[in-house]
């Protein structure tokens, strides 16, 4: 080799080990700023996509929202409003405990509430089966709740006449109770 070349390759391989203590720290702070950047970017990847996620699933929830409110209740609602209406208007709701067709006309209004609850079943409720199963199963406990504590108020009431008529005190509450508890169920429904 020539003695030009000797010199260049001494000078080269001088000034890399002779590294000062700013070049070090250059070199160091620009690793940490690349691990740095690559944490923050995979950090920021994950966020996005639990953040799309989310907003996907809010997306869907709002949508069966929307599809049960317009395809289910809106349509329907009358159902409901009509059952209850027709408990609370029965002609039996005016009978006195004292009168001589009393059980009569009890029994009746046993049937009546049965045959109401169980069309309000068929006809709007079981709609809740496509949409959510506790949503259906919840409604149906309310219902058939209803039904119990009605038959057991009336059949406790039979058996003691001395009682004013159960229209003011027991019957219409239940009714209203019953009407306003599926209202709020439904209306509660979150599309979960």
């Amino acid at each position: 080799m020539t003695q030009n070349s000797i010199e260049v390759i001494k000078y080269i391989s001088q000034d890399t080990s002779e590294l000062s203590i700013t070049d070090i720290s250059n070199i160091i702070i620009a690793f940490c700023t690349l691990l740095l950047t690559g944490y923050i970017f995979i950090y920021q990847k994950n966020k996005d996509k639990e953040s799309n996620r989310a907003t996907a699933e809010l997306n869907n929830q709002n949508l069966k929202l929307q599809w049960f409110k317009d395809l289910i209740i809106q349509p329907h609602l009358e159902i409901l409003n009509k059952t209850f209406n027709n408990l609370l208007e029965h002609p039996s709701l005016n009978v006195s405990p004292n009168s001589p067709d009393y059980q009569l006309k009890t029994e009746n209004y046993i049937k009546f509430t049965k045959t109401e609850l169980f069309t309000l079943r068929k006809n709007f409720v079981s709609l809740f089966l496509t949409v959510n199963n506790q949503l259906y199963s919840n409604a149906i406990s309310l219902i058939d709740s209803h039904i119990d504590e009605i038959t057991k108020k009336l059949i406790d009431e039979m058996s003691d006449l001395g009682t004013d008529s159960l229209n003011e005190d027991i019957l219409i509450k239940r009714v209203i109770s019953a009407r306003n508890a599926m209202i709020k169920l439904i209306y509660s429904f979150n599309g979960k």
